[in-house]
Parts: C-alpha cells; sequence; structure tokens
C-alpha cells in the first residue's frame, strides 16, 4: 500500500510528548530519527521492513565486537548508536502509516535486545583475544547471561500470570499491592540499564582499550541492574503468583 509523503514537521506533530520516554530516546533517538524518518516512508519502508533490517544491523555491529582488531571495535559504537536512532525511525513509520501491531511490538523488543545480550560477551571474546586475557570471557558471559536469565523471568512470569488470570480470576488489590514494591525496583533497575548500557557503549570509541572499557562499565551499568531486576522479579512473581490452584495430575476421587 502507498502512503502519502510526509515531512519532518509531520512526523513531530504526531509524537505524544507527554509519555515517558528513556534520556536517551527523548534527547538522542528521538529528535534525529524524526528528521530522517521521511526519508524512509517517502521511498515506501514499512516499520516492520525496518525492525527486521535492524535486527541484522545490529547483530553485524555486534560481530565487530568479537574481532581483536581494536581499529573495528568502533564501529559496533557507530551501529548501536544508528540502531537506537532506527528503532524511532519504525516507531514513527508504525504511526505514521497506521500500521501500529503487536508483531511489531513482538519484533521491536528483540531488536533492541540484540545489544545488551550479545554484545558484552562478544566484546569479551575479542578482548580475551587481543589481551589474551581468558578471565574477560568469564566477565562477559556472566553479564550476557545475566540479562538472558532476567528477560526469561519477565517472560516466562508474564505467561504464568496471564494463565492464572484465564483459570481463576484477575489479580486481586492484595495480590497487586504486593507486587508493587518490587515492581518499583524493576523501573529504578530499568532505567540504569537502559540508560547505563546507553553510556557503556561510548567507551569502544578509546583507543585500543574500548571494548576493554565497555566491559568494565558492563558490570556496574548493566550486571548489577539486571541482577536487581532479576531479585525484583522473582520478589513480584511471590506477591503475584501465591494463589491456590488444582493440579491437574491430581488423582480423580
Amino acid at each position: 500500500m502507498k502512503h502519502p509523503k510526509i515531512t519532518v514537521a509531520e512526523v513531530r506533530a504526531s509524537i505524544n510528548y507527554s509519555i515517558k520516554m528513556d534520556i536517551s530516546i527523548r534527547y538522542f533517538g528521538r529528535p534525529l530519527a524524526n528528521l530522517v524518518t521521511p526519508f524512509f516512508h517517502n521511498r515506501g519502508w514499512t516499520a516492520n521492513q525496518m525492525t527486521i533490517a535492524r535486527m541484522f544491523y545490529s547483530l553485524a555491529g555486534v560481530a565487530f565486537l568479537a574481532i581483536p582488531m581494536p581499529l573495528l571495535w568502533p564501529i559496533a559504537g557507530v551501529v548501536f548508536y544508528t540502531s537506537v536512532v532506527l528503532d524511532c525511525v519504525d516507531g514513527n513509520l508504525a504511526r505514521m502509516q497506521k500500521d501500529v501491531t503487536y508483531l511489531g511490538k513482538f519484533l521491536d523488543g528483540i531488536a533492541d535486545m540484540i545489544s545488551p545480550l550479545i554484545g558484552p560477551f562478544a566484546a569479551s571474546v575479542g578482548c580475551w583475544l587481543y589481551f589474551d586475557q581468558p578471565v574477560l570471557v568469564v566477565v562477559g558471559a556472566a553479564v550476557s547471561i545475566t540479562s538472558a536469565v532476567n528477560q526469561m523471568l519477565r517472560s516466562r512470569l508474564s505467561f504464568v500470570r496471564e494463565w492464572m488470570v484465564g483459570q481463576t480470576g484477575d489479580l486481586t488489590e492484595d495480590e497487586l499491592a504486593g507486587a508493587a514494591p518490587p515492581r518499583n525496583w524493576q523501573k529504578t533497575a530499568a532505567a540504569v540499564m537502559i540508560n547505563g548500557h546507553f553510556v557503556a557503549v561510548a567507551a569502544v570509541f578509546v583507543p585500543q582499550y574500548g571494548s576493554l572499557v565497555f566491559l568494565a562499565l558492563a558490570i556496574p551499568l548493566q550486571l548489577i541492574p539486571d541482577a536487581v531486576w532479576v531479585g525484583a522479579t522473582l520478589k513480584e512473581s511471590g506477591a503475584l503468583l501465591r494463589r491456590g490452584r488444582e493440579s491437574r495430575h491430581s488423582a480423580k476421587n
């Protein structure tokens, strides 16, 4: 379907700026995305096409971190920051083309996680091969695995919560009240991790030691917030899922 051409002014006018945005999105990704969105829209790009392209683009960028050549590591940084802009572009395209779907949100989430999930481990491989320090792989693996565990637990909680509600009704006020404190911890951890990763990636531009500095920053800015997030998710699970149920494997009398 061919859409009418748009201008930068129309893109800006379509955005609800009262919605809370991460600092990196509000002051970096969004302004640049608004400038380039007409370029992609007027050439027929759809939001999902942009998201899928961003997935492969991000994977290629992360791959540069695993190469033991410091001159190539900044390429990963360039890819990451342009991916942040393209992330906002695909949202703009979906909105301007009236094609906002749950599939798009699902794909967008996958694309968003490529850098934080794979980047630290890839950087540790590159540092290990270049600096001949195998222990760095352990550090990178710890950061990436903790992020992966965080994602898995959150997805599992979401699935079980929806299943529980479908089986025995909506969440009660007591259940929601019990989950409120850990959810606040999750919000804080998310803000630190998302904006922290954005800052940490800038380290790859440091000559010769870029990936090593990035890996060091990933510990306080990603590993620790992700670990806090994991703990908060487990606490939230305890608050929401203690409701009794009948086991399907129980003997029938």
